[in-house]
This record gives C-alpha cells, structure tokens and sequence, in this order.
C-alpha cells in the first residue's frame, strides 16, 4: 500500500506542479503505454492455423521492433520514476542481506579438488582447482576477466577431462543460449584456438580426454540433437537426434566415469540411451525404451546400472541390470 502511495503522489506532483514553458516535453506516461501495432499472420501446424498478429516482434533485428520495445522501456522508466528512491532502498537492503564474498563447497574430480568463490563486488563467479593435500589452488576460470566490458555474459557449463588437462567452458555473449564452447589447456591456461559454437548446457567428456558430447537446439530453442567433438579438430559428427517436439535431451556422464548418458525428457515420460565412455564412437544403445507415462533414471556403479523408475511402483522403485545383459528383462534385479 505505501509503495502505491507512493507512486501516485509521484505522479500526482508531476501533473500539478508542472511549470508551463516554451519547450514542454510530454512524458511517456501522460501518452500512455506504446501500443504495438498488427500483422496478419498465419501459423499452421498438427492441421491447425493459429493467427498471432504479434509475430513480428519475433524478427530482433526489425527496426520497428527495436523502436517499440524502446519506448516499451521509455515508459516503463517514467511510469517508475517517481518511485526511483525506494527502489535504490530496496536493492541496497537485498544487496545487504547477501554475503557477496562466498564459495561452493569443494568436489573432487580427477586428481584435484574443484570449487567456485564470488567476491564483493564482481558480477560473476570464479573457478578454482586445488591439489588434494591443500599445497596447490590456482584459479582456472575468472568469468569477470572473460566477461570483461561484454554488455551481456553468462557461463553454460564447465566441464573437466578426465585426465585433469583439458577444461571445456561455454559462452553466451549475446543472451540467446547459444553458447560458444572453448578449450583451455590447465597446464598453460591458455585456450585453444578449438571453438564449437551453437551448442547448448550440457557436455560430457569421453575417457580418453579426446572427444567431448554436446548439446544443440533447434529453431524454438529445444535440445533435440547431440554431437560428439574431437578436442583439436573440425569434423564434429551427429550422435543422437530426437524428431518428437515434446521431449528435450541432455548429455551427462556416470558418476563412474565409464559411461555418457542421453538423457530424454517430457512433462511425464523419460528416456535414457548409453554409450561406453572408453569407446566414444560407438553408437548409444537404449536402457530401455520410452513408454508413455513411465519415468526413470540411470546411473552407473561397478558393473551395473542402477535404474530408479516408477513403472508398476507409484513411489517409485530402484532396479539395476549389467551392461551384458541390458536388453534382457529377466536379467533386471530389484534392489528396493
């Protein structure tokens, strides 16, 4: 209620204590709100047409779509003007219920220990490795040096190979999660001049520290394909892709490290294919496949794979089966 006060007698200060002059300018907010003009346009698709006459402002480069959403911000500015003060309180009150100089808690990769810090300050967050026995920590990562005086910067993934050397990170320098991975060497900190760009969050390493799996999307932005890179190398090769608009993929490895997974997603059904992670180029073989309104996870110990799922078990019910004997359902053992 105060806060509506508040802006209300801003307002109301700005209608009655105007100063008539010879070079009046009319605010934003007496015109009232932009108003953005229609276009007939006619989607078809699953043997229907839908009309969106707002589907211009999909085209970022439009002039006309640039000039709308600037006088979207003119008047949202001079609609919020009079309660400039209380925002500045209210962000200074956050900023100060928040410990701007923290760290995540150390996980062990490889042969180091890997966490990240913020610091007062500083917009992003910065990457540590530290030897096991506490007498090594070196920074690997600083997004505040990489994001440097880019109007827009954010990490996707940061991923290490299992051989400690290589550490692939992405970069989204424009906003449109369309990320920008790159190598550094660990032992140098310099990157390679190895780029792969439009790829997506996820990533998982092969054992050899060779060849890396990545996610890319399509024209609506779903992951739906997964590519397998060769660290040095152009000749990326597609791996997996997923035609149903309804489900998105992922890429991850094990927890063991012996195997990268394919994660297949919708609102109610999962899917899950393998690849051996020691063998990179082989083709994904599936755990089990999908059906409509089943959901299950996979991961990998020893020398089975554990599968949580809730088919025939509302709670859901832990199994795990060997590699060997994967496509064999006589073989799948209940573990709780």
């Amino acid at each position: 209620m105060r806060i509506v006060l508040f802006v209300l007698l801003g307002m109301l200060g700005t209608l009655g204590c105007a100063t008539p002059t010879h070079q009046t300018t009319v605010s934003p907010a007496l015109l009232g709100p932009p108003v953005a003009k229609q276009i007939h346009h006619e989607s078809n698709a699953h043997e229907a047409t839908r009309v969106d006459p707002y589907y211009w402002l999909r085209e970022r480069a439009n002039p006309d779509v640039v000039s709308y959403l600037e006088a979207e911000n003119s008047y949202a500015d001079a609609m919020m003007k009079a309660s400039s003060r209380l925002q500045e309180d209210l962000y200074l009150e956050m900023v100060g219920r928040i410990n701007e100089d923290d760290s995540s808690a150390p996980f062990r990769m490889g042969g180091y220990l890997h966490y990240s810090e913020t610091q007062k300050g500083k917009n992003y967050d910065i990457h540590h490795r530290a030897s096991l026995d506490g007498t090594e920590d070196k920074v690997v990562l600083d997004e505040n040096i990489e994001a440097a005086d880019s109007p827009y910067f954010a990490v996707g993934v940061v991923e290490f190979s299992p051989d400690d050397r290589w550490m692939a990170y992405s970069e989204d320098r424009l906003g449109n999660e369309r990320y920008t991975m790159k190598f550094r060497d660990l032992s140098t900190g310099k990157n390679l001049a190895d780029e792969v760009r439009e790829t997506y969050y996820s990533a998982a390493w092969s054992s050899d520290s060779k060849h890396i799996f990545y996610t890319r999307v399509d024209a609506a932005n779903r992951p739906f394909q997964i590519w397998r890179h060769e660290v040095g190398t152009s000749d990326d090769k597609l791996v997996f892709e997923e035609a149903d608009e309804s489900f998105h993929l992922s890429v991850q490895s094990s927890r063991s490290g012996d195997f990268v997974f394919i994660q297949l997603q919708s609102a109610v059904t999962t899917e899950y294919w393998a690849i051996d992670a020691s063998n990179p180029t082989q083709s994904p073989i599936v755990i089990t496949p999908r059906k409509p309104g089943v959901e299950y996870y996979v991961d990998h110990s020893g020398q089975y794979f554990y599968v949580l799922t809730n088919e025939n078990a509302q709670n859901f019910k832990l199994l795990r089966v060997s590699f060997e004997r994967i496509i064999d359902k006589t073989a799948w053992e209940t573990v709780v």
